[in-house]
């Protein structure tokens, strides 16, 4: 599981990244300082508040059935699955600037990443629907409402991260231009 995550959603949505065009308003920012290194407490913090984030909705999707009073644990290792593949693919649209809004990225709908995503969501969907991957996976088939609920648990990655670039904007002057 870990390995068709790592390679399907986000593999696709890192190439896709890699043909983004440059951001212009990245080369208005001031040079980083060469002795600070790659990363910034800035990039720590937020590597460890998207992840604790992803981790902690997919661990709540996990107990999703149990809260429902109907304990599988293959529903269960299912919709943690399907979550964990599916929210790379909408963070990966917040990932073009680290301080700059989705949203006012142009264009905001870029055709790799739309390719990118959608293939890797047709992929993990043939992952889940089809018998002889469901039986090697130890998955279950899904249900249209579990879709639905695992689109929605992914999307909620998009404003939490939208607001944590907001705040930095604020905040962190030298970060943001």
């Amino acid at each position: 599981m870990i390995l068709l995550i790592n390679l399907v959603t986000n593999g696709l949505p890192a190439l896709a990244l890699g043909v983004d065009p440059p951001d212009a308003q990245q080369m208005r920012e001031p040079p980083r300082n060469a002795e600070r290194g790659m990363l910034w407490l800035y990039d720590y913090a937020g590597i460890a508040y998207v992840g604790g984030l992803m981790g902690l909705l997919a661990l709540l999707m996990y107990i999703w059935p149990e809260l429902r009073g109907r304990p599988d644990p293959a529903w269960s290792r299912t919709l943690a699955f399907a979550l964990l593949a599916l929210q790379p693919l909408v963070h990966a649209w917040s990932c073009s600037s680290p301080v700059r809004s989705v949203f006012a990225q142009r264009p905001i709908v870029r055709l790799p990443m739309l390719g990118a995503c959608a293939v890797s969501a047709a992929l993990l969907a043939l992952t889940i629907g089809l018998p002889p991957l469901r039986s090697m996976l130890h998955t279950v088939a899904l249900r249209g409402t579990d879709w639905l609920l695992l689109i929605a648990v992914s999307l909620v990655i998009l404003p939490v991260v939208e607001a944590a670039k907001w705040i930095a904007r604020r905040a962190l002057p030298q970060v943001a231009p």
